[in-house]
């Protein structure tokens, strides 16, 4: 997995480096792969503060092949991302990409060679028992083994990579991997979905609370939703639910119900109140209507 980092950092970043140092043999500089924390803020332009710029974010799939959760038994992967202010996901937490996966932080190189590897022994969806064991066995294996950036990892999150190397071996071979344990292994977006890695286009400084990738997780869900809901030409038959247009159709469920709750009610003369506030000061039972709910009962109609 390192000689094919290597490789594509020399290609891809040490291409565009004018002043090098190579090795004479390999042709490789180490610092032609730079820490992704680098990327930002974008350097200034010859124009002055360059106040625009992309702000790169990665995706990578975390494999959760031998995950206990009923919801991810078909996906078997969860996002992941990297981008040059957080490294993580929205179900373990994120940790700075100043720390994260190296003592220089993770590279650029590192979070491009896991989301662009073309195949790995554990690859989510698209896990196989038998080729997962024929592929750790010849040895095929361009994931990439890094810290849990949940509450596992705390020990580890700094490291790049377990000092002993056997038993993540055998848990690829066997699809073992979770998200419960110090290390955790990361491999392709196409573990997930056949989204590929994207960017955002931020406009001035960027709130390191926006890092979390909130948006993009939220519009990789909806995609999914919209990918996995049955179709009107489905028979009956067809129609029955898969475990994920189970867990879609109950997210979905779960989004309007919060959007729904969280929206503010606006009755006069009562102070603002989410619907879910008002419907917690609703009466057991109608026997126990308190003074002053006529009225507001009262304006509601009207």
């Amino acid at each position: 997995m390192r000689f094919y980092r290597n490789r594509l950092v020399r290609g891809y970043l040490g291409g565009v480096r004018q002043a090098r140092n190579p090795d004479r043999f390999t042709g490789f500089d180490g610092d032609d792969n730079l820490p992704a924390h680098s990327l930002w803020p974008p350097r200034a332009t010859a124009d002055g503060k360059n106040t625009y710029g992309l702000f790169h974010v990665v995706n990578i799939a975390l494999n959760v092949v031998d995950s206990k959760r009923l919801a991810w038994q078909e996906r078997k992967a969860e996002p992941f991302t990297i981008s040059p202010r957080r490294c993580g996901s929205a179900y373990k937490g994120f940790r700075s990409s100043k720390d994260y996966g190296a003592p220089r932080g993770i590279s650029l190189g590192t979070a491009m060679a896991i989301s662009g590897a073309a195949v790995s022994p554990n690859m989510g969806y698209c896990s196989s028992p038998s080729i997962t064991l024929l592929l750790a066995l010849f040895n095929v294996r361009l994931g990439w083994w890094l810290g849990n950036p949940g509450a596992e990892g705390q020990r580890a999150y700094k490291t790049e990579g377990p000092s002993f190397a056997v038993k993540p071996l055998v848990e690829e071979a066997f699809g073992l991997t979770t998200d419960d344990r110090p290390y955790v292994y990361l491999s392709p977006t196409a573990a997930i979905s056949k989204i590929s890695a994207c960017t955002r286009w931020c406009g001035g400084d960027v709130d390191s609370s926006s890092l979390s990738t909130p948006a993009i997780l939220i519009h990789f869900d909806d995609l999914q939703l919209m990918k996995n809901r049955p179709s009107d030409q489905d028979t009956n038959e067809q129609r029955r639910f898969t475990e994920s247009q189970f867990e879609s159709y109950r997210s979905l469920g779960f989004e309007i119900a919060n959007r729904v709750l969280s929206h503010e009610v606006i009755i006069r003369g009562v102070p603002k109140l989410t619907l879910q506030q008002l419907l917690a000061t609703l009466p057991a039972t109608i026997h126990n209507i308190p003074a002053g709910w006529n009225a507001v009962a009262a304006s509601c109609a009207i």
